[in-house]
C-alpha cells in the first residue's frame, strides 16, 4: 500500500472496528522499521513502474506484470507485507498458461474498490477509464461469470479422464463404496441439471432425480455431454435472475430458496466434487488440465 486511506472511507473505521472488520487505513506499524522501509520505499515503487495493464473487477482490480520469475518473487514479497498492514485486502497471485502474464488481484469487501483507487491513484494512469456504475456486472452476469469459471475446471477435468478409466475408483482402506470417476461426474452433473431447472422454472432431463444422471448415461460421451449440458442450464438460470426476482422463492423438496441459493449450491456442490475428480486423475497420473 502506498499510503493512507482517504477520509471518506477512514469515517468507517469505527463502524468496522465494531463489527470485527480492520478499518480501511493502512496500518505501517504491522511492519518494522526494516519492514517498512522495503515494502513502501522499494517494492511498491517497483511493482507500480512494472505493470502493463489494469483490469477493473467488481469489487477491486487486478494488474499485469511480466511473468518472469524476478517480478513473481517481487510481487509475493509484497503481498506478505500487504496482508499485515491491509488485511482487508483479498491477495491473488495468478501467472497465465503458455508464458502468460503474472496477475496480482485486489479485491474485498464493499468499501475496498474505492480504497485502491484513493490509495493506489499512482497505479492508474490518466487515462485509464473507471467503470460507470451503469456498467457495472448485473446479478445474472455476475453468477454467470461464476458458472464459467467452474465449468472451465469441471469439464476440462471430465475429458481429460480416458474412457478406459472412467469406472476407476479407488480401492483400500477408507474407499469402499465410493463413486467411479464416471459416478462422480454423472453426480455432480445431475445436481446441476436439478437447481437449475428449479431456479429457471423448467424441468431437468428425463431421468434426472435426486442427484443421478439417467440410466441411459453410460459411455464416456454420453457423460460428457450430460455435465455440458448441465453448465448450459446453469447458465440460462444465471442470465433470468435480476433484480427484481432475486429474492423470489420457489420450493424444492417441500423447502423454499431463492434462485441465487439453489445456484450457489449448484457452483458449490460442483467444486466439491472437482476436487474429487482431480484426486482421481493424479491417482491414475494425469494432471488435470487446469494445473498444466
Amino acid at each position: 500500500m502506498l499510503g493512507i486511506a482517504s477520509p471518506s472511507l477512514a469515517q468507517r473505521g469505527d463502524d468496522q472496528k465494531s463489527n470485527g472488520e480492520s478499518a480501511f487505513a493502512c496500518d505501517r506499524k504491522a511492519l518494522s522499521p526494516e519492514a517498512r522501509k522495503r515494502h513502501f520505499g522499494e517494492l511498491g515503487p517497483a511493482l507500480r513502474a512494472a505493470h502493463q495493464q489494469i483490469r477493473e473487477l467488481p469489487d477491486g482490480f487486478e494488474f499485469a506484470f511480466p511473468g518472469d520469475t524476478a517480478t513473481f518473487r517481487l510481487a509475493a514479497e509484497w503481498a506478505e507485507g500487504e496482508r499485515l498492514c491491509c488485511p482487508f485486502f483479498n491477495i491473488d497471485l495468478r501467472l497465465e498458461r503458455e508464458g502468460g502474464p503474472l496477475w496480482l488481484r485486489l479485491t474485498g469487501r464493499e468499501g475496498v474498490k474505492q480504497f485502491i483507487r484513493a490509495d493506489f491513484a499512482g497505479w492508474f494512469p490518466q487515462s485509464f477509464k473507471f467503470m460507470p456504475a451503469s456498467d457495472q456486472p448485473s446479478f445474472g452476469q455476475a453468477f454467470d461469470t461464476w458458472v464459467s469459471r467452474i465449468e472451465a475446471l469441471v469439464v476440462p477435468a471430465a475429458d481429460a479422464m480416458p474412457d478406459s478409466l472412467y469406472s476407476f475408483a479407488p480401492d483400500g482402506v477408507g474407499f469402499k463404496g465410493v463413486r467411479t470417476f464416471a459416478e462422480q461426474v454423472k453426480h455432480l452433473a445431475a445436481n446441476n441439471y436439478q437447481m437449475a431447472a428449479a431456479a429457471a422454472g423448467e424441468k431437468a432431463p428425463a431421468g434426472t432425480r435426486n442427484e443421478s444422471a439417467p440410466d441411459a448415461v453410460r459411455t464416456k460421451g454420453d457423460i460428457v455431454a450430460y455435465l455440458k449440458g448441465s453448465f448450459a442450464m446453469l447458465h440460462k438460470a444465471a442470465a433470468a435472475i435480476d433484480e427484481h426476482n432475486l429474492s423470489d422463492e420457489v420450493a424444492v423438496g417441500g423447502k423454499q430458496y431463492t434462485r441465487p441459493y439453489l445456484l450457489i449450491d449448484a457452483l458449490a456442490h460442483s467444486s466439491n466434487h472437482y476436487g474429487q475428480m482431480v484426486e482421481y486423475l493424479r491417482m491414475n497420473g494425469i494432471v488435470p488440465p487446469a494445473s498444466r
